[in-house]
Parts: structure tokens; sequence; C-alpha cells
């Protein structure tokens, strides 16, 4: 079986951007990992030692690793390549074949002797750092920290992967590649990268061994989860909606058995529901995906999957719910989650405190929230912020102050153009005529708050634009008309 396996890998074929070349000569060599035990077994040593060591994680990350990524190897979520076993073994202090399984140790006398164990920052940062696996690894413990930019550093400028991987390895270059580029908003590189993964993941599946056929398939299950983030970033749902449907099919076959992965999935599928208004769906997806991140116990990962919930039942009306997956996900963010997410998180929160009529409650997320987001240059967020501000004092009473800053608000999209915002805009502008009892203009308000959210498909909103506008109709009697705008309300998206 070996020797098949030998002669596999030696007549193996490199794909690249639907090119067919001879396969580089460093290819037809063994993985630098195919050796290694199970993620399992390395995960339990490791954590074994660095807890008799009395080491925290990012004490045993040093300069070299970060926390995330000794934290993703002890929860068998990462396979360290043998650069990095050997990095970790020498901090550790214990031979780097107890971290394989192939030897024992006395744990109480590693424990005795843990202050030799520290070994000082310059020995861990004179070890060598150009094992590509290894850089993989560094690459991707900086996307789970948002360090985007320092990961596509470590991968490099060009478009093809480097020297010294196997096939596996590419795939994961290009998963890595990709979600970077997204994190940074340049999409179409992110699919085009991507793309590319999956078109040499079709080309080599007949040629990677038996034994690795769930590791491919999984690999490909994460780039059709970083696809559909793509699309779904572009406001592109149906092409996001059809990557994430593939990897539930993928969960539903058991081809998937990685729960981060699946948790990925689910989180997608209700990012896609609640952006075409399906709330419902959305929040059973993301049910789904919250139990898978539980088993995870990647907080990071969790809170963003709370925030997501806490939009579905905002969206269903079901403010109380709403209220604590905010503060849930605020929670397992606050160590976890960059500036901008937890900015929004907290605006979030108060748009569902003005919901629950807790108008102090809500000023005091939302304030500070417009602050901020001038501060971080966040234009988006400080658009929703004013418009909530203008809520806020309309359901006061304050109309002036509610009209100012909508006035506010009409500058800065002139500037920073929202289809999403300015439709929400256009709907307080209609609450406020509301209040002045101006029916004319107030229809016309919710004339140009649906057709903006048409121009953008801000479907999340749409359907209440229509609630509101038929409610409108019927006040005044126009009931066939009003009935026209509910029919419009629960069309099929």
């Amino acid at each position: 079986m070996q020797e098949k396996n030998a002669m596999i890998e030696k007549d193996q074929t490199v794909f690249v951007a639907g090119e067919k070349t001879k396969q580089p000569e460093h290819l037809a060599e063994e993985s630098k990992t195919a050796n290694l035990p199970s993620s399992r077994a390395i995960a339990d040593r490791l954590r074994t030692a660095r807890l008799s060591a009395n080491l925290t994680q990012q004490e045993l990350a040093g300069g070299l690793f970060s926390k995330s990524y000794i934290s993703a190897v002890e929860r068998g979520k990462m396979i360290p390549s043998l650069q990095a076993l050997n990095v970790l073994a020498q901090r550790l202090a214990v031979p780097v074949a107890y971290l394989l399984g192939e030897q024992n140790i006395d744990l109480v006398a590693l424990e005795e002797s843990s202050a030799v164990l520290r070994s000082s920052e310059e020995q861990i940062s004179a070890a060598p750092t150009n094992d590509p696996i290894l850089l993989l690894d560094k690459a991707e413990a900086f996307l789970r920290e948002d360090q985007a930019q320092e990961a596509l550093t470590l991968l490099g400028e060009s478009e093809t992967p480097p020297t010294g991987l196997l096939l596996l390895q590419w795939l994961r270059w290009y998963r890595l590649v990709g979600w970077a580029a997204g994190l940074l908003g340049d999409q179409e590189k992110a699919i085009r990268l991507l793309e590319r993964g999956l078109e040499l993941s079709q080309q080599i599946h007949l040629r990677i061994p038996t034994a690795e056929q769930p590791q491919l398939k999984e690999m490909v299950g994460y780039l059709h989860c970083f696809l559909g983030n793509a699309y779904c970033s572009q406001d592109k749902i149906d092409q996001a909606l059809d990557y994430y449907q593939r990897g539930l099919e993928a969960i539903r076959k058991d081809q998937v058995h990685d729960p981060e992965l699946k948790a990925l999935i689910y989180k997608g599928l209700g990012r896609s529901a609640l952006a075409l208004g399906n709330y419902q769906e959305a929040s059973a997806y993301y049910q789904e995906a919250l139990k898978q991140a539980e088993i995870v116990k990647d907080q990071r990962l969790l809170g963003m999957i709370l925030w997501g919930l806490a939009s579905s039942y905002q969206e269903s009306d079901e403010p109380f719910r709403a209220k604590t997956a905010c503060l849930k996900a605020l929670n397992a963010l606050e160590q976890h989650g960059n500036p901008k997410s937890l900015l929004q998180i907290r605006i979030n929160l108060g748009q569902v405190l003005l919901q629950l009529d807790d108008y102090q409650g809500a000023e005091q997320y939302l304030l500070p929230g417009m602050q901020e987001a001038q501060t971080l240059g966040d234009m988006c967020m400080y658009g929703v912020t004013l418009v909530n501000m203008a809520s806020l004092h309309r359901v006061r009473g304050e109309l002036p102050q509610a009209l100012a800053l909508i006035d506010t608000a009409r500058q800065l999209l002139q500037q920073h153009p929202s289809h999403r915002i300015e439709g929400q805009m256009y709907l307080t502008l209609a609450s406020i005529y509301e209040a002045q009892h101006n029916h004319a203009a107030r229809e016309q308000a919710f004339q140009d708050a649906i057709r903006i959210l048409e121009e953008g498909k801000e479907y999340s909103s749409l359907g209440k634009a229509y609630e509101s506008y038929a409610q409108l109709l019927s006040e005044q009697g126009r009931f066939q008309e009003a009935f026209e705008q509910m029919r419009l309300a629960h069309r099929p998206r």
C-alpha cells in the first residue's frame, strides 16, 4: 500500500489557475506532516505539558506564535508542522517525541522545574521561520485575530502558492489569501483566489490518496464558505447562498466533521437569510451555528454568531431576545473582537433598547457610538447612529433636533452613499412627518424609502417599509392600495 501511495505521489500533476504543468520536484517529497499523529493526540499532549510547566497559552506562544494559534492546536483545530512542534518542544523543554506520542516523560519533574522552561524570547525569536507550513500556521493565527495585513505580508504578494508545499497545503494557501483579501475589503481578489483554489481541488481530487480525501473535502468546504462570505460582502446574495448551500449539502452527506466549519456554514446561511428578509429561517440557522461554536469554544466565533442571532431577533420584532443575544455577543467579543465589530454591536444594542422604549439606555449606547464612529472614521456606522439618534429625539418629541440630525445624515450620504442607511433615514423622516401631521410629506418619505431600498436590494428593511406604507394607506381608507403594499411586503425574495 505504501508503494502504491508512493507511486501516486511521484506521478502527481499540479494544476494552477487552469494550467496543467509537470509537478515540481519539491511536491514529490513526502509531506512534512504526513507522519504526525492525530490533531487530538498532539492537542492533549501539548496542553498537558503546558499546564505541567505552569505556562499560559500566551506565555507558550512567546514572540513567534499567537495565543489563538496555541488555542487552536490545543483544541485539535490545527496540526502544527514539525518545525512548529520543535519550537514548542524547545519552549516547554520536552522532547518533540513526547508531543508526537512516541515517548513519555515525568510530568511531576517537569512541573517542579517549570522555571527552567521559561525560555528567553531571544531563543524563540531566533528559531527559523522559513518553513512554508509554519508560515501558513502563523498567517492563520494572524487572521483569527483580524490582523489581515500581517497575514498577507507572510503569505506574499504573489497570487501563486510558494514552493515547499504539497497540494493540500496549496489549497490551504488559497483559502488563507482569499480570507485575508476579504477582510481587507478586496472581495474581487478574494473571489479570484478562492475560485482558483476550488478549481485546483476539482482537478486533483482523483490524485489525492484515499486517506487524505476527508481532509480535501473539508478544505473544499472552507473554500465554499469563504466564497460565500466574499459574495455576501458584495451584496450578491444569490451567489453567496449557492456556495453556503453546497456547504450545507456536504454537512448532510457527512462530509464535514469540523465543528468550526459547520458553524461558519450555518452562520453564512443565517446571514443570507437575514439579508433576504427571512428572519425566522435566519434565527434557525444561527441557532445551529451556535451549537457548533459552543463545541469549538472559540469566543470570537461565538460572539459573531450571537450578533447575527441578535439581528434576526431584532428584525423579527423580538427585542427582548435581541437584547439578551446582543449582551452575550458583547461579553464574548470583549477580549476577542475588533473595535469596529464591538462598535456595531453596541449600536445594535442601542437600537434594540429604543425598540423597548428604554430611551435612557439607548442614548447611553448610541451617543458614545456616534462619537466613536467618527474617531474610527467609520462613516457607515456614523450614519446609522445619526439616524437612530434622530429616532430617539422623535419619540421624545424633540422634532427640531431630530430634523437637524436627518439633515446631517443627508449630507453624509452624499459623500458616503448607502442604500440601507438612506432607506432607514427616509423611514425615520416619515415618522417625524407623522408627528407633525404632515401626511403628504410622510407618504412621499415612504415612497422614497421603498424606491431606495428596492434599488439596493435591502430586503431586510424593505418588508417593513411596505408594511408601514400600507398602514398609512389603510388609515386614509385606501384599502386596495394598502393590500397591494402588503402583498409586496410578503412576496418571495
